[in-house]
């Protein structure tokens, strides 16, 4: 919200996934954090510790994220922002399960000794015509401190089954400028699937897609 102004909706991405929150069985908090120039949203189940999707809506690309807790024991059931003198001290809170009261560190390798595992879907790649395209070629270029991610290519004849489907090629990526993959794989859609369970950073991604041309047209 901007003063004098109307509010601004930032939700219609993940619009259909809020609309199958249960508000009665779940703990739903929300929390501004500056550090992170975002907003957190919290959705727990209150009855006991269990899985839970979050949600973060990063400011600087008005993306949202979806976050999981390795430990159900860490998922938020009450949040507050600190704001000290110091900029160490300007921090969202969260009360979790298990009694403690945590804060977000950058800086930190592990959820409080549980492995940080992350998933990031780029994609699909497509052409405005609905053709056929391939993925020739990929090189990633990661940071100089990045740890090691595994890399995925999907392909298929729609997003929907592209993203679904198994594999058609795998890999790994380590920190600096990586090597060439050969990939030439043909399809309607193709993603990219990086995981990792270290932390890491990707400065950028060259990709080489050629389209295959026009689809052909049922025959009746």
């Amino acid at each position: 919200m901007r003063p004098g102004d109307e509010p601004l909706r930032i939700s219609q991405q993940i619009e259909q996934l809020l609309q199958a929150i249960d508000t009665g069985a779940n703990v739903v908090r929300m929390i501004w954090d500056d550090r992170f120039q975002g907003f957190h949203l919290f959705v727990t189940l209150a009855k006991e510790p269990a899985p839970a999707q979050h949600f973060f809506w990063e400011k600087r690309s008005n993306a949202w994220w979806i976050d999981k807790f390795g430990n159900n024991d860490l998922n938020p059931v009450c949040c507050a922002t600190f704001d000290g003198n110091l900029p160490t001290d300007r921090v969202a809170l969260i009360g979790s399960w298990d009694g403690y009261v945590r804060t977000l560190d950058p800086a930190a390798i592990d959820d409080d000794g549980t492995p940080i595992a992350s998933r990031i879907v780029i994609g699909p790649f497509l052409t405005p015509n609905f053709d056929d395209v391939m993925l020739k070629e990929t090189q990633a270029l990661l940071a100089n401190d990045s740890g090691v991610v595994s890399f995925a290519i999907h392909v298929g004849a729609t997003a929907e089954l592209a993203l679904l489907s198994q594999p058609e090629v795998t890999g790994t990526w380590e920190a600096n400028r990586n090597l060439t993959d050969s990939i030439r794989r043909t399809g309607h859609a193709v993603y990219i699937i990086i995981t990792a369970a270290t932390p890491w950073a990707m400065e950028a991604i060259r990709l080489k897609l050629v389209a295959r041309g026009i689809v052909r047209m049922r025959g009746m």
